[in-house]
């Protein structure tokens, strides 16, 4: 490894996503030799989960209720890229392949008795 893995951090998104890190600083080995790049020197992109519910209780009898409830996952529906591709053989390499899927909310009903 030669110079920093670190890229511009004012580039679009679909420029991070197709090369998260400067790929150019890094070479492949020589078989059955080391490499010189420190360990965890690339950290990935953050992730943002907020996951929420709220609930409500309806009282109808003594002995019967109903409850009604919202669950929001990903509420804020940012997308949570996944790590880039590390082989540096790869031709994919230093590329994000994978993301989180959007916000899914649910809403249920349970009666209790």
């Amino acid at each position: 490894m030669s110079g920093s893995a670190a890229a511009p951090a004012d580039r679009a998104r679909a420029q991070e996503v197709a090369q998260f890190f400067n790929t150019s600083v890094f070479t492949a080995n020589a078989s059955g030799q080391f490499g010189n790049a420190g360990r965890n020197i690339v950290t990935g992109p953050g992730v943002v989960g907020w996951d929420t519910s709220l609930s409500k209780v309806f009282r109808i009898t003594e002995a019967h209720r109903l409850q009604f409830r919202w669950d929001a996952f990903n509420l804020p529906n940012r997308p949570n890229f996944g790590s880039p591709n590390g082989t540096v053989v790869s031709p994919a390499f230093g590329r994000i392949q994978s993301a989180s899927s959007g916000r899914v909310q649910q809403l249920s009903l349970k009666y209790s008795f």
